[in-house]
């Protein structure tokens, strides 16, 4: 899996109700009770796709 494909499969942006409401809807009707949210900005993002 390249960088881009793992980009496009994480909701992000700044429109809550298109990015993360949907996103947590899609989880929650697939049976997941435990959901984490994780912000990864700045000078970190590159460590954690290193």
């Amino acid at each position: 899996m390249l960088p881009d494909d793992i980009a496009d499969s994480i909701p992000c942006g700044d429109d809550v109700d298109t990015f993360v409401v949907a996103a947590v809807a899609r989880l929650t009707e697939a049976g997941l009770t435990e959901i984490a949210f994780v912000q990864v900005v700045g000078d970190h993002q590159s460590a954690a796709f290193s």
